[in-house]
């Protein structure tokens, strides 16, 4: 039974199956809630109306009228306890039984109990039937999301159908027919029937040359059939989370090698002031010794020549003759 199972797991053919027993065996705590809600709906609305019959019936019990007669015969039949109540109500919204016969009898026994029941019946019908639709349509959804083999073949049948799609727009485009699709055929087609094409596919064409440039991975000017597929695979839909990690994680590598090469090239700056420094320095200190030297030649020098200065001579004082 087991083998047979897998066997049967395997299968295409079996896959929705497959799927309809996985939600039907997940929904059990969903299903028991909402029979629980609906159950608790009809209790509330049927307890009401069995108020009204046993009123209706404890009054009208010895009357003659043949219409009076005939709504306490189906009162009594169908409200006489508050089970039987309940499951009134529940053919009232499954086809058991013709809600109109009873909207007919609970008019006769008041107004407000008509209209009541009219609500039930909206209520049921309207709100509280569709949500409990929508909660077991929304289990089976999530519970094909999860299943790891329907998804897998799901997308890949997804994939396989998107490739035959684009190999069929690309013959469209090669005009010629020489199996290599030119910027000027791309252009042509987007100017004569559009992006919806692309569109549908889950490719925003905005730009003819960008795209173009986009899908032209060799830089050739031409797109064979297996270049324009994988170009045009790579660009659909919006950017998944894979891609913005992948961008992320490039921008980081980018800024790391910056950051090192902005840290090498400080070093070396650094390194370079630092030499730039010690030749000034050494060339402030061969200037001094050059001056020093040089002045230590100069002052002997200078020295022989106070020796061999002549002493200047008195000065002659000018005399003065009066007559």
């Amino acid at each position: 039974i087991f083998r047979t199972l897998r066997v049967v797991r395997t299968v295409p053919l079996f896959v929705k199956l497959r799927t309809m027993i996985n939600a039907v065996a997940n929904s059990v705590f969903s299903l028991m809630w909402a029979l629980s809600l609906v159950v608790f709906t009809m209790l509330m609305f049927s307890a009401v109306f069995l108020q009204g019959a046993t009123v209706y019936i404890t009054r009208n019990l010895q009357s003659t009228d043949p219409m009076v007669h005939e709504n306490v015969a189906f009162l009594d039949e169908f409200f006489h306890s508050l089970p039987m109540g309940v499951l009134t109500m529940f053919m009232a919204i499954t086809g058991g039984v013709n809600w109109w016969e009873a909207e007919r009898v609970l008019l006769d026994i008041g107004l407000q109990y008509g209209v009541l029941f009219l609500f039930y019946i909206a209520v049921m019908f309207l709100a509280l039937l569709n949500i409990v639709t929508g909660i077991f349509v929304n289990d089976a959804v999530e519970i094909s999301q999860m299943d790891r083999d329907i998804v897998m073949r799901f997308e890949q049948d997804k994939k396989k159908q998107c490739v035959q799609c684009l190999r069929t727009l690309f013959h469209e485009i090669d005009f010629n027919g020489n199996g290599v699709v030119t910027f000027d055929e791309f252009k042509a087609h987007l100017v004569q029937n559009g992006p919806g094409i692309f569109s549908y596919l889950g490719l925003e064409v905005w730009d003819a040359f960008h795209v173009f440039e986009a899908l032209d991975a060799d830089g050739s000017r031409q797109l064979d059939v297996d270049e324009f597929v994988d170009g045009c695979m790579q660009l659909r839909g919006q950017a998944k989370t894979i891609d913005m990690v992948t961008l992320m994680r490039e921008s980081k590598r980018m800024m790391n090698h910056m950051s090192r090469a902005n840290r090498q090239t400080c070093t070396k700056i650094e390194g370079l002031n630092s030499l730039l420094k010690t030749i000034m320095r050494m060339d402030r200190t061969t200037s001094i010794r050059t001056e020093q030297s040089s002045a230590e030649h100069y002052s002997p020098m200078m020295e022989q020549a106070d020796r061999d200065e002549p002493v200047p001579a008195a000065p002659v004082k000018e005399i003065d003759f009066e007559i």
